[in-house]
């Protein structure tokens, strides 16, 4: 059986999977632990991912709504790795938000593979009003975290967040309220940089690049947000999840901006909730020059997989050797041209961190051709 499994080509989902045969195949190879009732933990076993993105789709529809309350059950979904500091005034921060009354909340929280006190921190957490339960994830990656919870969550409606926020008050009730009003599939909630991580030089680029909202548009938003963002549990089961090779542990970003794609392209609605606003606190370090660069290259190098995998763009060898070759001249003369600057300021202006975007999609774009696409293509291309 796991053989079998492990031959599917990259995109395949489980459809119509005994998820109990594949359960039990699969019995004693991934172990998770959780506490169904109250903090005491059992060991639970997970399938082997059958999908590119890591988990069965069987598994997904194996987690059980029946025991929740409706449209009213919610699961709030929250990865971390080494952390700890942050994670702390983030976990408090989930401790003042309003449970509203009457509703079934589910939290759980996700090592992924911390070597610090962050799993101490997690198993010691406790909140009166939900239910709380800690996984762990020994391989790296948000994605394949985030794909774990999921296959457990028992709520109609997940809620994301990450571990440098501050939640409002009325966080829970106004990210899921237009889901379970069947007004929307996926709701993007806004972000914003904390007031003390603004410098005189960021621009919209750079606190963009921190994942603030303000660059998404405000009517019909092409991106969700994982700081702040909801879907509902049916739409991911179509999907399968995240894709394992975006995010951070991965290629460092962009699993949320395939994952709209996604939900768009099975006619999913995706709608904002701008009044819904977390603070992000990602520290001083996301702010030097080199970590900015460093971005620019992890997200040239996701645009590249989504072009190839997901919207199935031919390279054209000659052409993109040219570009990347004009690309990297206006880059070095962009650099010698206000090198003292950058050096005075410690900054990357929004110019040279699209050109080093660009450079580094143009170079992936040449290594992922040799590819298969991982995802078919689809009547709209």
């Amino acid at each position: 059986m796991l053989s079998q499994l492990a031959d599917r080509p990259a995109g395949f989902i489980c459809r119509g999977q005994d998820s109990t045969t594949v359960r039990d195949a699969c019995r004693g190879e991934n172990a998770l632990s959780e506490s169904p009732s109250g903090n005491e933990s059992f060991r639970q076993f997970a399938v082997i991912s059958t999908n590119r993105n890591g988990v069965a789709a069987g598994e997904l529809r194996s987690a059980n709504l029946a025991d929740g309350s409706g449209d009213r059950c919610v699961s709030i979904v929250l990865c971390t790795r080494n952390r700890e500091a942050q994670l702390r005034l983030t976990l408090t921060s989930l401790q003042d938000i309003d449970f509203p009354e009457g509703w079934d909340v589910d939290v759980i929280l996700v090592d992924n593979g911390s070597t610090d006190a962050t799993g101490d921190l997690l198993r010691s957490y406790r909140l009166p009003q939900a239910r709380v339960r800690v996984l762990y994830e020994p391989l790296p990656g948000k994605s394949r975290a985030l794909n774990r919870a999921i296959a457990i969550a028992r709520g109609s409606v997940i809620l994301f967040t990450d571990d440098d926020v501050r939640l409002p008050h009325d966080w829970i009730t106004g990210m899921v309220h237009r889901i379970i009003q069947g007004q929307a599939d996926a709701v993007v909630g806004e972000v914003q940089l904390a007031a003390d991580l603004d410098r005189p030089w960021t621009t919209k680029l750079h606190r963009s690049w921190l994942a603030a909202t303000e660059t998404i548009d405000r009517t019909s938003p092409e991106r969700l947000v994982g700081a702040n963002m909801a879907i509902c549990r049916r739409m991911l089961e179509k999907i399968g999840g995240f894709d394992v090779a975006l995010g951070p542990g991965a290629l460092g970003f962009g699993e949320e901006t395939l994952l709209t794609r996604q939900i768009k392209d099975r006619g999913g609605r995706v709608v904002p909730a701008w009044e819904v606003c977390v603070e992000h606190h990602p520290g001083n370090a996301r702010l030097s020059r080199k970590s900015y660069l460093n971005a620019a290259i992890k997200m040239g190098q996701v645009e590249a997989y989504i072009a190839h995998h997901w919207n199935h763009r031919r390279c054209l060898p000659s052409v993109d050797y040219l570009s990347l070759g004009f690309a990297w001249v206006r880059l070095c003369w962009l650099r010698l041209g206000r090198r003292m600057t950058c050096r005075r300021e410690d900054c990357a202006t929004p110019t040279e961190l699209q050109l080093q975007k660009r450079l580094a999609k143009l170079r992936f774009c040449l290594v992922e051709r040799h590819k298969l696409p991982h995802y078919s293509r689809r009547l709209s291309d």
